[in-house]
């Protein structure tokens, strides 16, 4: 199967603080954000290891950081190693970033 194939859909679920892939009625995989004050924190990304592979990580980071863009009005703190990735790979994004936080 490829990824082309493979057929998900990214739905915000702002009430859980996430950004989810949706396959078959299931959740394949998750951005977990936090929000405070200015700032945008991508926490961790989760895909189901039976869906790794076929896009699912990017579009949900992508999802988040168009969103962000959107918005126009936070800062990106990449606290999840594959959105910080991500970021480094799609300069389009970069005006967006600020230093991973320790909190």
């Amino acid at each position: 199967m490829t990824e082309s194939d493979y057929h998900f859909e990214v739905r915000h679920n702002e009430k859980d603080g996430r950004f989810e892939a949706i396959r078959e009625g299931q959740v394949v995989g998750l951005l977990r954000y936090t929000v405070d004050g200015e700032r945008f924190y991508a926490e961790e990304t989760v895909v189901d290891p039976a869906a790794s592979g076929h896009g699912i990580a990017g579009a949900l980071a992508k999802a988040v950081l168009e969103w962000q863009l959107e918005a126009g009005d936070k800062q990106v703190i990449a606290n999840c190693p594959f959105v910080a990735s991500y970021l480094n790979k799609h300069p389009e994004y970069k005006p967006l970033e600020l230093a991973p936080s320790k909190r």
